[in-house]
């Protein structure tokens, strides 16, 4: 019966996850959102949402040390970079369909100093984040660390 409730918990979770990953991706007229759930005994990122990518890509796992959003965790900060297949960190996840992108920006999902996770917007058009748009997407961060939780 547990495991039955967990599993309803996970799903539930990932539909509130999916939702608000449509939200923001709609709300900063962006044509990618994706959230990763950082496992920190494997020190593994997991993608568990993604508006814009492939959705086969959902569930794929990589380790920390790996692509631009493992920087963002590693380094607890947003990173921001135009043409990010250009970048040195990037790790091409195939299939994703993310080699067309050419934005990028990451962010800590942070809570009481841990991170939680990451959360990426990215756009087909070449672009840098303005200070206020990174403060947004920083505050519907906290809408994603509120789908996190069971409940």
């Amino acid at each position: 019966m547990l495991a039955v409730a967990m599993m309803n918990d996970s799903a539930t979770i990932a539909q509130r996850l999916q939702q608000i990953v449509d939200d923001i991706a709609d709300r900063f007229s962006v044509d990618v959102c994706t959230v990763y759930v950082h496992d920190h005994q494997g020190q593994q990122l997991e993608l568990v949402a993604t508006r814009g990518l492939n959705m086969t890509a959902v569930g794929y796992r990589f380790p920390t040390t790996r692509g631009l959003t493992g920087k963002v965790v590693r380094e607890k900060r947003p990173v921001s970079v135009k043409h990010p297949a250009t970048h040195p960190d990037y790790h091409y996840v195939e299939g994703s369909g993310e080699e067309k992108l050419e934005s990028y920006l990451g962010l800590p999902l942070m809570e009481f100093g841990n991170v939680r996770g990451a959360m990426v917007i990215q756009t087909l058009a070449p672009r840098i984040f303005k200070l206020s748009e990174i403060e947004e997407f920083y505050a519907a961060g906290k809408q994603v660390l509120a789908g996190m939780v069971v409940g």
